[in-house]
């Protein structure tokens, strides 16, 4: 078997620029790449009201039976939500969409509750 050597006007050619070794090549720069727009959510300092949320599935005539049955979630953990409990992240946005659907209002429209800092949080 016979090793195949490149002609030496091509080894030649490569070695004898000037700036021809790796050091003297440009380094790429990183590009950033373009963040997606996301949905507007509540800042940290601002949760969404699940009271206010159920209390205006309510004016709109819906029953907890009823969002029991749409949502397919237990009576008992959407009171616990209502009297103050946070939902899993998927089922609060089903129940966003659902309040979303009812009430004809965008997502920016939920109601919030406003937080104090806590004092940790204000020393930083």
């Amino acid at each position: 078997m016979t090793a195949i050597i490149p002609p030496p006007h091509i080894t030649q050619l490569a070695l004898d620029l000037p700036g021809a070794s790796c050091d003297a090549l440009p380094t790429p720069k990183r590009i950033p790449r373009p963040r997606p727009q996301l949905p507007a959510y509540p800042s940290p300092e601002v949760r969404i009201d699940w009271f206010g949320v159920f209390a205006d599935l309510k004016r709109a005539a819906w029953s907890m039976y009823r969002i029991e049955s749409q949502l397919h979630i237990p009576k008992t953990t959407l009171l616990g939500w209502k009297d103050g409990a946070e939902p899993k992240h998927f089922d609060g946005e089903r129940l966003i969409q659902l309040w979303c659907d009812v009430t004809g209002q965008k997502r920016e429209q939920l109601p919030v509750e406003r937080r104090m800092p806590s004092a940790y949080q204000a020393r930083r």
